[in-house]
């Protein structure tokens, strides 16, 4: 009898043991992933989309299902282009009407071949 309790008790302490390391595992990939979408929200409040870009890519990278940190990581993607577009000054500004007023658009040049 003794023998079964005994068993029967370090039976239920490793498998405690197992699924609390799991769910350890999991809330120190959660806390990473929202300190990465925060860092990433203040470095964009800050203007600073390297930084930014940085730590969506961390988020994504913790939680690739999460669609907001894939929409962040696409956006801050499109904006280094545009910046590096601007930078070599291989873009050209289009200005139009709307409702609302002016917009302008940036789009790159097209390859000229000489």
């Amino acid at each position: 009898m003794k023998r079964m309790m005994t068993t029967i008790i370090c039976t239920s302490l490793f498998l405690t043991a197992c699924s609390s390391e799991k769910e350890s595992e999991k809330s120190s990939e959660n806390t990473t992933f929202k300190k990465a979408v925060e860092q990433g929200k203040l470095a964009l409040a800050k203007g600073d989309v390297e930084d930014a870009l940085a730590s969506f890519e961390l988020a994504e990278n913790e939680n690739p299902q999460d669609a907001n940190t894939k929409k962040y990581v696409e956006q801050l993607q499109q904006v280094n282009h545009v910046d590096d577009l601007i930078e070599e000054k291989e873009y050209e500004c289009q200005k139009s009407q709307s409702n609302d007023g002016e917009i302008y658009a940036i789009f790159p040049c097209p390859k000229r071949i000489i």
